[in-house]
């Protein structure tokens, strides 16, 4: 069964549960939302680790204003080719299921890591592969 998308509300809690999972602190640099808002006048962000699928809390992090600058801003064709070899997550064009979230969470929680970190490395040995 296909998974809707996430309308204005739920994206907006999930970021909250994403920052609140990740400390209220950058993953990257440490800043805190405190910092963050004193320094930029805003709260941390929150990244997709493939940057333009659908937001889940598998593939988010937490990062800074500047931090967040240093990311892609769009999925690579490599990263979608090696994501879609691993049978991970679908793009949000595509509105596919995404019961993938629920087994990256598990993997992550079996392997002690946090699940953006998990699908990072995954991705990574994937490439190898190539």
């Amino acid at each position: 069964m296909a998974k809707r998308l996430l309308n204005d509300r739920e994206v907006f809690e999930l970021k909250a549960r994403v920052r609140t999972r990740d400390g209220c602190r950058c993953v990257e640099c440490g800043m805190t939302q405190e910092q963050c808002r004193l320094r930029y006048g805003q709260q941390l962000e929150v990244h997709r680790v493939l940057p333009g699928w659908e937001y889940d809390e598998g593939i988010c992090i937490t990062l800074c204003v500047d931090c967040h600058k240093k990311q892609p801003t769009r999925s690579l064709p490599l990263h979608d080719r090696i994501a879609g070899h691993l049978g991970l997550l679908k793009r949000v064009v595509l509105k596919a299921p995404r019961d993938d979230a629920k087994i990256i969470l598990e993997a992550a929680a079996k392997k002690g890591t946090t699940p953006a970190a998990f699908v990072q490395k995954e991705v990574l040995i994937a490439a190898k592969e190539f």
